[in-house]
């Protein structure tokens, strides 16, 4: 049976359904703000520069959290 809950580090909140966008969306949200990863999902931080090998490693791996998130509860819908 497939789990209807989408549950991380942070907490856990229902898989994205056709009735419960706004709890969803204030969910996951919340749980790429505490992953630092919410700047990076919107586009409003700034990627590192070229050089700065330790800020880029840092950003790709608060990217892919925040690809994580996402696409681990977006599954759910695409399946249903």
């Amino acid at each position: 049976m497939e789990s209807t809950k989408f549950t991380c580090k942070h907490g856990s909140t229902e898989m994205l359904n056709d009735r419960n966008y706004h709890s969803w969306k204030c969910s996951l949200k919340a749980f790429l703000i505490a992953e630092e990863a919410f700047g990076i999902v919107t586009g409003t931080e700034a990627p590192p520069n070229a050089g700065a090998t330790a800020q880029l490693r840092d950003c790709r791996t608060r990217s892919r959290m925040g690809l994580w998130c996402a696409l681990s509860d977006a599954g759910a819908v695409a399946r249903a």
